[in-house]
Order: structure tokens, then C-alpha cells, then sequence
């Protein structure tokens, strides 16, 4: 859950290029930033440090996206509860 809990936040989310996270958070540079290497993920950190208003805009996309896209703790509580 935790790849949920921090965008519940609304906060910038730097994460780590899977398959998964692509599905999750969406396109790179909308909700979120990817990296792949070390010097990515550096790079990456450096913008979001000197662009603190786009990174502020895009937590709020993804927060948007997370809940839009039926990921709440309300959302798997229901899902439990179908299944009994």
C-alpha cells in the first residue's frame, strides 16, 4: 500500500520505473517522475527540488488519478466485502 499512501498525500512521488508503477501512477511527467538508473533518479530529485510548484501540481494529479481510478482504502473494503 504504500505506493498509494504517499500519493493519498498528494505529495510528488519520485518512483522507480516498473511495469507496475507505469500502470499505477500513469504517464512520467503528468502525475509522476520515473527513473531507471542512479543518475536518473539524481536528476529527477534535483527537479522536483528547483520546480517545487509543478511538483506540488503534479501529487495533486496523481492524488486525483489514485482516487479517480478506484485505488482507496474505501475501494479495497468494498471489493472484500463482494467477495463474502
Amino acid at each position: 500500500m504504500r505506493s498509494f499512501e504517499v500519493a493519498a498525500m498528494g505529495a510528488a512521488v519520485l518512483a522507480e520505473d516498473t511495469e507496475e508503477h507505469r500502470l499505477l501512477y500513469g504517464e512520467s511527467g503528468l502525475n509522476v517522475l520515473f527513473f531507471n538508473s542512479v543518475d536518473l533518479l539524481q536528476s529527477q530529485a534535483r527537479w522536483l527540488l528547483s520546480h517545487s510548484e509543478e511538483g506540488r501540481k503534479m501529487g495533486e494529479r496523481l492524488r486525483r488519478h489514485i482516487i479517480d481510478g478506484g485505488h482507496t482504502y474505501e475501494d479495497r473494503l468494498r471489493t472484500m466485502m463482494a467477495a463474502i
